[in-house]
Formats: structure tokens, sequence, C-alpha cells
């Protein structure tokens, strides 16, 4: 059967519990603490026990620091063990306690732990405990031991204490041959400390040895120091007497000196003086001697234009005399065909062989005599033209002459195309002349703008470029006139964008400063397609009043710039004019050279053809030939007629040419003018 009053009691003593527990967790959090259980145990027990026991209560029990309520009745139980085992100890330790100071000797205290633990006594527990005291060795009260006397021995304790004995043995073994070693050491330490006892000895004596010498040269030393001092004073006496004569020797220099200045300015001044009256002489000579100069100069002038309107007229009157001789030429010329025309119908008439030999006869005699006169006429007419120095006379003088075909004026037409070469190699020369003197003047006020724009650059202070500099964040078109001054300088355009590089640029000094960069830019070495660029991108848009009226020393980068870009494109032009120049002279050098060689063959072939005259044929089909030849040589006659009108001929030869029979030749000196 159930023991139902058993239950009964076990029910009423688990509440009993719960409501304790219950009064006491005052918290609500179903654990106790230990100051919780200190005083719940202090409601059930008179007195209670210390928290130092409860804590070890809990320790013991609990899984926790904290206790439950299903551990509440076990840590009970263990802290009712712990109060009655306390009472129980005291009266022991009060035994002990002879003298009531409340504290008992540690063998005392070694006595009762041995006493209560019995077998289970834990030798290094003891010292364990005696080394966490606060002063080993002091009276040992019995709050210090009442928790761990209390404490329930375990088997642990004897492992430990197993563990200990052999830990003290090998201990010991480690003791023992630390000891050997030390002894060891020692030993050695002892005979090296004789050993070293010995060297100091030696070093000890060395080193008085060294004091000794080092006290002899030290009293050397202060002896050598003494005539020294002694030597130096007196040096510095004489250095003083020295500096004395030298600063009266240099105030009578000065004095010397000043006066000899004066004297030499004296006499600068009377040499200038001297100077200015010879170069004002010699200015008066010089004046005098330009303008004697001036008045010979003047003559010769008038002279050299009388000795040329003199050559003009002699060479118009020869001109005139040879354009006479041409007509008298032209005249025989017309006769000799008219003749031979003549001849041939009475060739062709003749009755009888004698009177055609005659006539054919006559007829060859007026055709050489007409062929004579043509090239007479021929020759006046290049030697008028070679006097006249005319260029379409000459031409149209030499064009006749090589029609007609004939060896004897080859000289002559020679030396018309050599006039003629000369007449147009003399006009391009003063063309030539005329054109390289307006480049040239072109050329000498653009490099006279440039060293002037060179002058105001080298004139800017270095304060207008550190202004322009100074600037933290430019305006717009100084940074662009920057940008394409150092773009003309060759610096590449992306590190002149950026304002600080452009500000580290305009601070260099010497060969890299922006003033001798730009005065000695040479236009050869600027690349033309860059100019344009820095033009079209940085300086069209802006004029120089915008600039001007910004920044000054940025105006005149300005007007550099643009200049510097107008003479590349102008030594561009020049190159390219040269060019052109150069490959129209070797154009003609060809051309001369080709039309040299046509002649040299003309010639060549001349040589190797027929006569130019044949000798008449008996033949009626070459007496038609004859007559055929007078009327072409009538028709040619004809049609030069016009252009020997008005052209000069040479006298020497007109005067070598046969006469036409029955007219009289005209040998007189004198001009037309002269003879009217």
């Amino acid at each position: 059967m159930i023991n139902m009053a058993a239950i009964t009691d076990w029910i009423s003593e688990e509440r009993a519990l719960t409501d304790t527990f219950n009064r006491f967790d005052t918290d609500f959090s179903g654990e106790l603490t230990a100051e919780q259980l200190k005083e719940l145990y202090c409601s059930i027990q008179d007195g209670g026990i210390s928290l130092p026991q409860v804590e070890a209560s809990i320790d013991a029990v609990c899984a926790a620091e904290t206790c439950d309520r299903q551990e509440l009745f076990d840590v009970l139980n263990e802290m009712d063990r712990r109060y009655f085992l306390v009472r129980d100890l005291q009266w022991e330790f009060a035994l002990l306690d002879r003298e009531n100071k409340g504290t008992i000797s540690e063998k005392d205290a070694r006595f009762v732990f041995q006493a209560v633990h019995d077998d289970f006594f834990s030798h290094r527990r003891w010292l364990k405990f005696l080394r966490s005291r606060a002063a080993p060795g002091s009276g040992i009260s019995f709050a210090e031991i009442e928790v761990p006397l209390c404490d329930i021995p375990t088997m642990d304790w004897l492992d430990e204490e197993k563990q200990d004995e052999g830990s003290a043995k090998e201990e010991a073994l480690k003791r023992k041959q630390e000891k050997e070693r030390a002894e060891e050491e020692a030993r050695k330490a002892a005979e090296n400390k004789a050993k070293l006892e010995k060297e100091a000895a030696k070093r000890r004596a060395e080193a008085a040895r060294r004091k000794a010498d080092a006290e002899a040269a030290e009293k050397k030393a202060e002896q050598e120091e003494l005539e020294r001092k002694a030597k130096k004073e007196e040096e510095e006496r004489k250095r003083q007497r020295l500096e004395e004569d030298a600063k009266r020797l240099s105030e009578e220099e000065a004095k010397q000196r000043e006066e000899e200045e004066r004297l030499r300015q004296e006499e600068v001044k009377r040499l200038e003086e001297e100077g200015r009256k010879r170069r004002e002489k010699e200015e008066a000579e010089q004046k005098g001697k330009k303008e004697e100069l001036r008045k010979q100069q003047e003559l010769e002038r008038e002279k050299e234009e009388r000795e040329r309107e003199e050559l003009e007229r002699k060479q118009k009157e020869e001109a005139m005399e040879a354009e006479e001789l041409a007509e008298e030429a032209e005249e025989a010329e017309r006769a000799a065909a008219e003749q031979a025309r003549l001849a041939a119908e009475a060739a062709k008439e003749a009755t009888d062989e004698a009177a055609r030999k005659a006539a054919e006869e006559a007829e060859k005699k007026a055709l050489a005599e007409a062929m004579a006169n043509k090239e007479k006429r021929l020759r006046a007419n290049l030697k008028g033209a070679v006097k006249s120095r005319k260029e379409e006379r000459l031409e149209g003088s030499i064009k006749n002459a090589k029609s007609a075909k004939m060896p004897g004026l080859k000289n002559d037409i020679d030396t018309a195309e050599n006039t003629l070469k000369d007449v147009q190699a003399g006009e391009a020369l003063k063309s030539a002349i005329r054109r390289r003197h307006l480049e040239g003047e072109k050329l000498a006020n653009r490099l006279k703008r440039l060293e002037k724009l060179k002058a105001e650059i080298m004139e800017l202070k270095q304060s207008v470029i550190s202004e322009i500099r100074s600037y933290g964040n430019p305006p717009p078109a100084v940074h662009k006139v920057m940008i394409a001054t150092y773009l003309l300088l060759s610096y590449p355009e992306k590190e002149l964008l950026n304002w600080k590089n452009m500000q580290a640029l305009l601070g260099k000094t010497g060969k890299e400063g922006l003033k001798r960069q730009v005065t000695s830019l040479d236009p050869l070495r600027v690349d033309m397609n860059k100019a344009d660029y820095a033009f079209d991108k940085y300086l069209r848009e802006t004029d120089l009043e915008t600039i001007r009226d910004t920044s000054a020393g940025a105006a005149t980068f300005y007007v550099w710039a643009t200049n510097m870009i107008e003479e590349v494109h102008s030594v561009a032009e020049q190159k390219e004019k040269l060019l052109e120049e150069e490959k129209k002279r070797k154009e003609e050098e060809a051309e001369e050279a080709r039309k040299m060689a046509e002649r040299k063959k003309a010639r060549e072939a001349a040589k190797r053809g027929a006569p130019l005259t044949k000798r008449t044929s008996q033949t009626p089909a070459k007496k038609n030939s004859g007559t055929d030849q007078g009327r072409r040589m009538s028709r040619d006659e004809t049609r030069g007629r016009s252009n020997s009108r008005g052209r000069e001929g040479s006298k020497d030869n007109l005067s070598k040419s046969p006469a036409r029979p029955g007219v009289a030749r005209r040998a007189s000196s004198k001009s037309p003018a002269a003879r009217n």
C-alpha cells in the first residue's frame, strides 16, 4: 500500500521549498544567487554560514554559478553539512588559538588539515594555499581555512600529489645537473679569472708604460704648444705691423689713384674735346669730299649720258645707212631679177644657138647678181637689227635670213641670235632685278618688323611675364595667345592646355626662357602646317584690341606670333618661287642645248649638201628652170621688201658685196639727215 502520509509530507515539503524559493527570488529570474541563498539559509539556521561557504556549496552542487528550483534541496543539504562541520572546526580552532588572537600558526593549520582530511591530505594543495595568501608566514584566521576544510577530499587530490612527487624528483635531478654545470662553470670561470687577472696585470703594466710615454709626450706637446703660441704671438705682431703698413700703403695708393683718376678724367675730357673738334673737322672735310664726289658723279653721269646719246645717235645713223644699203640692194636685186627674166625670154625667142647661149649666160649672170644682192640685203637687215637691239626686228631678220638658206649668212645669223639672246637675257635680268628689288624691299620690311618685335619682346620686363604667369585662372584670350606662341616654338599642344604646365614654362629663365626662345626663333625652322594650325585654332577669332585691353604682355606675343606666321608663309612662297625659277632655268638650258644640237646638225648637213648655184644646162627644160628660179626670186624679193624697210645693216659687209651694174654706190658716211 502506498504510504499516503509520506506522500503528503513530501508534497508539503516541495510546496514549502517552492514557496521559500519564490519568496527569495525577488527578480523572478528562476534562479537564486549566492547572496539570496545566504539570506535564505540564515532564515532557516541561526547565524547561517559565510558567503564563501555558500559559493562553495553552489560550486559543489549546481551546474552554474546560481541555483535553480530543482537544485535548492541539494544545495541546502550541502550547506547544512558545512554548517555543522564549521561548528566543530571552530571549536577545534579555538583550542589551538590559545592566546585568543583569532589566528593560529601555519603549523597548527597544517595539523588541522591533516586531521580533517586524514589520508586525503594533499601537500600540493597545502603549498598552493600558502602561496595564495596575501601575507605568507603570518597567522592564519579561521575564515581563510574554513572553506578548504569543509571541501570533500577526492582521489584527484592524491593523483595530483603523485604527479607532484614525480615532478619533484625530476626537479631534484635537474637541480643536481644544474649544480654540476654551475660547478663546472665556476671552475672554468676561476681559470678564466686567473687568466684575465694575468692579462689585466700585463695590461696594467703596459698601460703604466703608455701612461709614462703619454705624460712625456704631453710634456713635450705642452712645451711645443708654448713655443707655438710664442711663435704665433710673434707672427701676429708681425702681421699687425704688416697690416698697418699695408693699410698705410693702401691709403697712399688710394690717394694716388684718386689723383691719377682726376688727371685721367681731365686727359679724357681734353682728348674728347680734341676728338670732337677733329671729328667736326673730318665731318666738314668729309662733307666737302662727299659734295665733290657727288658733283664728280653727276659729271660722270652726264658724260655717260652724252656718250650713250652719242652711241645711240651713231647706231641710229648706222642703222639708217644700213637701211639705205638694204634698199639699194633690194633695188639691185629687183633689177637683176628683171634682167634674168628678160634674158630667159630672149633665150626662148633666140633663133640660133649662139644667141640662145648668150641669153643663157646673161640669165645666169643676172641670177647670180640677184642672189648676191639678196644676200647683201639680208645681211644689211641683220646688221641693222643688231644695231637697233630690238627684239622684234632681230626675230624677223633672223627668220628671213634662215628661210633664205644661204651659207654665207651663217656668221651674221649667229651674231644676230647672240644679240637676241643678250637682249632677252637683259630684259629678263632687268625684270628679275626689279622683281628681286621689290622682294628685297618686302623682305627688308618684314625683317625690320620682326627685329622691331624682337626688340619690343627683349624690352619686356620680367614682371610683365610674371604677371601673365600669376594668373590662377587666365582669361581665355591670354591662354590662347600663349598656346599659339609655344606651338610656334615646337612645344606639344597637350602640355600647353594645362595652365599649370604653362606657368612652369613661363617661369623658366636663361636659354629655356620665353624671351630668349622667341628672339632666337628662325622662320625656316617653323613648320607651316603647325603655324596654320596655331593661327586657325587660337588666333583667328582673337583681335589685338581685345588682347591689349586684357594684357599688354600678351598683346606683344600676339603681334609676334601673327607676324611670325606671315613670315613663315613668305619664306615658303619664296622657296616655291626659287624652285620654279630653277625648274624654268633648267628647262631653258635643256631647250638651248636641243637648239644647239639642231643647229650643229644643220651645219653638218649644209657642209655635206650641194652648192647654192648650179651650172645652167643647154636643154630647154633647164632654161625653163632658170626662168622659174628668177620668178621665185622676184616673189621672194617682193615678200621680203616690206620686212627690209627701216632695218639697219652693216656698212662694212655691204661694201664688200658686188655692186649692181649701172647703179652708182653711195659711199657717204653722213647720216640721211646730214645729207638732206
